[in-house]
Formats: structure tokens, C-alpha cells, sequence
């Protein structure tokens, strides 16, 4: 499994038609197939497997809340969001504690913890990626409690 970053006609507005996308093959790996998930446009994803399933860990942008910010534009607010990844789609779990420009992933399974670094701007304020981008980034880790994960995969479909 594997997936990318559309950018659609890469504006700096976003573009309503970037996605990500979602490809699969078996071994020998010569046949793939492909889906598009409409979620948000993952960017700088870790992807992991726990018991099977396959997550990932990226930037996230919330729903588009105006005309000048479709996914992937510089003037919408990020998030780096949690998600499980199946063959035909994205699906968000949660948002990390993170704000402006975030994003790059690390993942680590030890013990019963799922651990995850990555960089954000300043999460008391909730700057659009642009200005995150200009500003100062911290380097947070969190831990999860791999129940949650399991929890979380039994409530989805």
C-alpha cells in the first residue's frame, strides 16, 4: 500500500479536486490499483501497521471553509491528524496538538504505547499554514495507548 499527494492545479487558493490517493498491489507488485479519498490531501505522511491495519500519520486540513481555502491552500489551517488507511479510503481518527505549518511524522511502537513526533507552530494559536510557516516550530511527541488505536478500528465500519 501506498499513497500521494494530488495538488490539483497546485494554486496557492487549493484546488477542490486534490485528494489523496490510495494505491494497492500484491507481490510481484506489477498490478496496482488506485482510489482517491477525498478527505483531505495527506501531506508528509508516516504510514504503520498495528494488528493488520495500516494507519497514517500526516497533515490534515479541516473541511475548506471559504473560497480561498480548498485543500492545499497556503491561507487554510493544518492540523498533523491521525487516520486509518484502508484499500478504498482515508478515514480521520483524530487531530494531534497542532496548529500552522505541521506535518513530518515519526512513528515508534514500544510496548503498549504508539509514540509520534512531529513539528507545529505554536497550538495556542491557530495561525493559517502560510503565517505558520514564517514563525517559530516546536517538536512535540505524544503517546497513545495502542487500546485506543483498537478502539478506535472497532467503532469504523
Amino acid at each position: 500500500m501506498a499513497t500521494a499527494r494530488l495538488e490539483g492545479s497546485g494554486s496557492i487558493f487549493g484546488d477542490p479536486r486534490a485528494a489523496t490517493l490510495i494505491a494497492v498491489a500484491e507481490p510481484p507488485y506489477t498490478r496496482w490499483t488506485y482510489n482517491r479519498s477525498q478527505v483531505t490531501r495527506l501531506d508528509g505522511p508516516a504510514l504503520f501497521s498495528y494488528k493488520g491495519q495500516i494507519y497514517a500519520v500526516g497533515r490534515y486540513q479541516p473541511k475548506p471553509w471559504g473560497p480561498l481555502t480548498q485543500l492545499g491552500s497556503v491561507f487554510s489551517r493544518k492540523r498533523t491528524a491521525l487516520f486509518r488507511v484502508d484499500e478504498d479510503r482515508l478515514t480521520w481518527l483524530s487531530d494531534l496538538p497542532s496548529a500552522g505549518d505541521t506535518s513530518y511524522a515519526g512513528v515508534v511502537i514500544l510496548g503498549d504505547f504508539l509514540y509520534i513526533s512531529y513539528y507545529t507552530s505554536d497550538i495556542r494559536r491557530d495561525f493559517p499554514w502560510l503565517m505558520g510557516m514564517l514563525l517559530p516550530s516546536d517538536i512535540r511527541i505524544v503517546r497513545i495507548p495502542l487500546k485506543a488505536l483498537e478502539h478506535f478500528s472497532h467503532l469504523l465500519p
